[in-house]
């Protein structure tokens, strides 16, 4: 699953309910990028951001890897691969360029800033006094923009294209690409669980506040207020459902995407030796809101800055092969830099936006990978070992114009609190070996091993209100900024740079693979893996770390991981041109000293909870026969359990110790999926496979443990509580010649009004969109 895909246009995978923090990297050509984005109190998301016309492969492998480039991987890895010379250039040719264009309806150009959206669920209904002359009626049902029923509106408003070149001679080639997405914003469905008023409250309120004016100061230094006597309206509604107050068919905000996107790369290779060297560049501005202001904080939408982004990559990879068995030798190197600029206004009150945030960070990301494949030859069966190490390096600070970029979007000097500033590195360094032994012709055996080593260092200081005798310092803090003084005590403020401590770690992996058929195979695994706490967690900043000691005493997560599983293939049944598939996995993911944030004495921290708890199973099944097609997967939750350690229990509001749905102050039931998740494809072929017709049908049920239920303890995440719903999307893709395709989709057939599952920014999905692509190669053979 993808998570949180309506508020930022990035990638933020889910695999078996575990997600962000870089417990699943997503490498894209061999470098690492993963992105920390904070979300408020909803916690923070790790992102990826790639346009999808420069993909040529994902691979998804589920659970700890043996592979080198998986250190810290408990939920899995994401490889990507983008665009090469044979995706570009036809057949027996060699150079070529490829273009794209795509186009899509029901969206529209965002409104003017600060533009309201969805239900007002509270409002200045009447002024009884209005003395100063500030004081405006409101509704609760602001104007807005909504789609009609033709299915074609705005058709090219909002497109897509690419261009890439491609050149190949003997021993290498290259290849440029550019991409361009510009989107605006998207309209809802209309059928479906649409927000529906049950009541309407009134109340009269005195000396409510219904100004505020920045530049002028009352006697105690606080911007100067006004009030008035008014009448206050409040909306109820028939059912909670999740707090979203977009209305069927209307706009939603803070959903448009202006995206730019660069690829270059150099290959060169011949029968010993490769070097590929990568650029990719990405330049993007999309609407983005914190998940609490679409929620209950901000009563409504509110139309935003949105962020910006801008994220540069460059990796190489250097192969040696020569013809020994001993020797593969693969030298790989990576530097991620991203950007990121968000800009939230906040609405405080009924009547103006009071408060606007701003939020900065630069994450720069760097490795080195080194491995080697050998095979000997042991009872007459290949023994391959791999083995390697690793060096990773993070670093997240602000910008240096940081207070140019606030002056420049003309939002208050005092928009980037300081506890919104994040300054620290983390270092890792890894170790693995791997065996891969064929014991008989149908048993195989997997074998890995891994330690990491992990530092991470704090730039923030931790700050503290404290009383001491007067003029007596400190005796463990070395700087002490006076507050407060009197005849016998100071009140002093005190700083100090105490360290998380590093983190030593070794976790194993086992295979048995038993192939009793050619056409069939089971599997046990047994993963052990070991995380550290990421950048994010570790350092200081809003919501996440501030003052507390238990800071420095994050452990590891180490996550020991069961699965159980069997693929079966066959072919030519009954004597026909036909292919069967069948997958099931079951699988435990048992992870003690959970890293996750909650609320400890009053404050939000990141903490080792005892343990999280992610069980159930996956099945596929797969069958074409050319002219027909047909596929359907299940992902089905038997069981999840978070529990806290004993000394956690009775500090946090409650003294209940274990939960199914997630933990107060948690981010948690942010990314806990549907209990049940079923995926069905059906799909003919015509005229030599040139023509191809299809439908998908997609079902997620409710979550596993409701928001609402006794046994999720949320507290401040303002998670989304979807409804199952059920969605299905028609296709159609004709090959006019072998280098010219053209493709149509209809998307949420129905016009459904839905919440995505595992949506942090509660937006709801798009109604009934048609997009049109074409696709279209040419070269030729040039010396």
């Amino acid at each position: 699953m993808v998570g949180n895909k309506r508020n930022s246009g990035a990638i933020t995978p889910i695999i078996r309910g575990i997600a962000n923090e870089n417990r699943i990297p997503v490498l894209i050509d061999d470098s690492l990028q993963s992105i920390p984005s904070w979300q408020g109190y909803a916690g923070s998301s790790t992102r990826t951001y790639l346009d999808p016309d420069l993909i040529s492969r994902v691979e998804i492998e589920k659970g700890p890897s043996l592979k080198a480039d998986a250190t810290g991987a408990t939920g899995g890895v994401v490889r990507m691969n983008t665009v090469g010379y044979k995706d570009i250039i036809p057949e027996n040719k060699n150079w070529g360029l490829r273009l794209r264009f795509g186009t899509m309806s029901n969206t529209t150009d965002k409104p003017p800033l600060y533009t309201r959206g969805g239900y007002r669920t509270k409002w200045i209904d009447e002024c009884r006094t209005n003395r100063s002359g500030k004081c405006p009626k409101q509704t609760y049902n602001p104007d807005a923009k909504y789609a009609s029923k033709n299915p074609f509106q705005n058709l090219g408003k909002s497109y897509n294209y690419s261009l890439a070149f491609s050149k190949k001679w003997e021993n290498a080639d290259i290849v440029l690409a550019y991409a361009k997405k510009k989107q605006g914003n998207y309209f809802v469905g209309r059928h479906g669980a649409v927000p529906v008023i049950e009541d309407i409250e009134y109340k009269n309120e005195d000396d409510f506040e219904v100004h505020r004016d920045p530049t002028r100061k009352d006697r105690f230094g606080r911007p100067l207020v006004t009030e008035e006597d008014v009448r206050i309206g409040r909306l109820r509604f028939k059912e909670q459902n999740g707090y979203t107050y977009f209305r069927g068919g209307e706009e939603v905000l803070n959903t448009s995407q202006d995206n730019k996107s660069y690829l270059a790369k150099f290959n060169t290779y011949n029968d010993t030796h490769a070097l590929n060297l990568t650029y990719r560049g990405y330049r993007s501005k999309f609407g983005e809101l914190m998940p609490s202001i679409t929620s209950f904080r901000g009563d409504g939408a509110l139309q935003g800055e949105g962020t910006e982004v801008k994220t540069d990559s460059y990796s190489a990879k250097y192969i040696f092969d020569p013809t020994n068995p001993f020797i593969k030798l693969t030298l790989s190197g990576y530097y991620t830099k991203s950007d990121t600029s968000s800009f939230t206004p906040f609405i405080e009150d009924l009547v103006d936006f009071s408060s606007r945030h701003a939020h900065f960070t630069i994450s720069e990301q760097k490795g080195l990978n080194l491995s080697n494949t050998s095979v000997a030859q042991i009872f007459d069966r290949p023994l391959t070992i791999n083995y390697g190490i690793s060096y990773s390096r993070e670093r997240i600070h602000p910008p240096k114009d940081m207070a140019a970029r606030v002056r420049a979007k003309g939002y208050p000097d005092n928009a980037v609190a300081p506890f919104y500033i994040r300054n620290a590195k983390r270092k890792e360094k890894s170790a693995f070996i791997s065996l891969n032994y064929p014991i008989t012709n149908w048993l195989k055996i997997d074998l890995g091993l891994r330690h990491i080593r992990t530092a991470i260092h704090d730039f923030q200081p931790r700050v503290e209100d404290k009383f001491v005798r007067k003029n007596m310092p400190d005796p463990k803090n070395s700087v002490c900024e006076p507050v407060r003084n009197n005849p016998f005590q100071k009140r002093c403020r005190i700083y100090s740079w105490p360290q998380p401590p590093s983190v030593k770690a070794t976790s194993p992996i086992a295979m048995f693979t038993f192939e009793p058929h050619e056409n069939a195979q089971i599997y046990i695994k047994y993963a052990e893996a070991v995380r550290s706490a990421s950048l994010f967690q570790a350092s200081r900043g809003f919501s996440t770390q501030i003052v507390d000691y238990q800071t420095y005493k994050l452990k590891p997560e180490r996550q020991k991981n069961w699965e159980i599983g069997t693929n079966l293939l066959f072919d030519d049944i009954g004597g026909g041109d036909n292919l069967l598939g069948f997958k099931f996995a079951y699988f435990n993911n048992f992870t003690k000293d959970y890293l996750t944030r909650t609320s400890t004495q009053g404050r939000l921290q990141t903490v080792n909870i005892r343990s999280a708890l992610f069980r159930g199973y996956e099945t596929s099944a797969y069958f074409d026969m050319r002219s027909f097609y047909t596929q359907i997967g299940m992902t089905h939750y038997l069981k999840t359990k978070f529990c806290r350690r004993d000394d956690q229990v009775g500090r946090i509001r409650d003294t209940t110790q274990c939960f199914e749905g997630g933990i107060s102050g948690s981010n948690l039931a942010n990314t806990l999926p549907p209990k049940t998740t079923i995926t069905t494809t059906v799909g003919f072929r015509f005229w030599d496979d040139k023509l191809e017709l299809g439908a998908r049908h997609n079902y997620y049920s409710k979550r596993i443990v409701s928001i609402f239920s006794p046994n999720n303890s949320t507290g401040e995440t303002n998670s989304a509580e979807w409804k199952p719903y059920a969605i299905v999307d028609l296709f159609a893709n004709y090959k006019i010649s072998k280098d010219l395709t053209i493709s149509a989709t209809l998307d949420n057939l129905t016009n459904r009004y839905y919440l995505d599952a595992n949506n942090m920014g509660l937006n709801p999905a798009p109604g009934r969109t048609l997009r049109l692509n074409l696709d279209y190669k040419f070269g030729s053979i040039f010396d």
